[in-house]
């Protein structure tokens, strides 16, 4: 209750209630036990009312438990900083964080950072160039509008909108645009700038893709209401059912199940013939026995890819493991593609061979 005052200032009985999940009276009762042990709490009536902490009254983090502790230091990442120019701060706030702590929660912290190292990155590392993100992150902060050049022919904004819309100008490159930065989002690795346009409309921006941006007199209205995390789950949302699909059926390898579940771009629909994915432990007891079969058994997989000619390299890719099923155009696009392989290598011009030495 305490942070919660402290971070908002003033709650009402109900609010405070919502928040943690418990009745009025136990809300009201917690706080007369929190004064009598002499924390500055206090209840001011009227239609602005509610429970609040005397000015400047800040609790520390005594009352952090270990596994809160835990879930502080995991999500700390030091690449996003990094990324944003301000890794310095990062270090500095770290080292305050740890010092702010009572002794047995800084030997707790010593004992995960030894025993856990998080690498958001992955295998997968960035190679985008961000040259613009400075500039980007300096017009979120001061709530400053911004002209882009930004997109390509055929590019496009995240979420959906061609060309004009969102990318660059109809069959032509980037384009200027006026837009008014609402929040960055990092997305693994990539960066993005959610900003409306000037008909209003909240857009997502790629930070790589842009080309050239300058910072705007004037300060950005926020619409009402906006919250930048339900944007972005929504506009993820948005962007996924809005994806190419093509179906297909194939016949996998068990061995090369992991490798699938694995891969971009093709999802497992249905495993034919056995427990549907709503029942996992059936799921999990199948997948056991199929796994323990002969090596040459295979499973009847439907799938769903994104377009025919990814399809066809994904499909390539697993060689003798993935054999297409349906449809036959599928089918085809692969075995002429292996023809092509084949007749590359057979045509290639046989090297020179130096006679073993007698």
């Amino acid at each position: 209750m305490l942070l919660l005052l402290q971070h908002n200032g003033r709650m009402t009985t109900r609010e405070l209630a919502e928040e943690l999940k418990v009745s009025p009276r136990t809300i009201v009762r917690d706080m007369e036990s929190l004064s009598q042990t002499g924390i500055p709490v206090y209840a001011e009536r009227g239609p602005h009312g509610g429970w609040a902490l005397v000015d400047g009254f800040r609790t520390s983090l005594t009352g952090l438990k270990k596994d809160e502790l835990l879930a502080v230091l995991a999500a700390l990442s030091a690449r996003l900083p990094e990324e944003m120019g301000i890794s310095a701060s990062y270090s500095s706030a770290y080292r305050k964080l740890i010092a702010s702590l009572p002794p047995s929660a800084r030997k707790d912290a010593d004992f995960f950072r030894q025993r856990l190292h998080i690498d958001g990155a992955g295998w997968r590392r960035s190679v985008e160039a961000l040259p613009y993100l400075p500039i980007v992150q300096e017009a979120v902060w001061e709530d400053a509008p911004l002209q882009l050049l930004y997109g390509s022919a055929g590019a496009s904004a995240r979420g959906g909108e061609k060309s004009a819309g969102a990318g660059g100008a109809e069959g032509g490159g980037p384009m200027w645009r006026t837009v008014y930065p609402l929040g960055l989002v990092a997305m693994g690795a990539i960066w993005y700038l959610a900003a409306a346009g000037e008909d209003g409309t909240v857009r997502s921006f790629r930070i790589s893709r842009i080309a050239g941006a300058e910072k705007l007199a004037g300060t950005v209205t926020r619409p009402t209401g906006f919250d930048l995390a339900a944007y972005w789950e929504q506009s993820t949302a948005a962007f996924q059912a809005a994806l190419p699909r093509y179906p297909a059926t194939i016949r996998l390898s068990p061995a090369a199940l992991p490798r699938l579940r694995q891969t971009r771009f093709v999802k497992i629909i249905e495993m034919i013939g056995m427990p549907q994915s709503g029942e996992p432990e059936k799921m999990e007891e199948a997948e056991r026995a199929e796994a323990a079969n002969e090596a040459c058994r295979t499973l009847l997989l439907n799938v769903e890819f994104n377009t025919l000619e990814s399809a066809c390299q994904i499909a390539l890719g697993f060689g003798t493991e993935l054999k297409v099923v349906e449809p036959p155009e599928l089918a085809d696009a692969v075995i002429v593609q292996a023809r092509q392989v084949l007749e590359m290598y057979e045509n290639a011009p046989a090297k020179k061979t130096n006679p073993p030495s007698s």
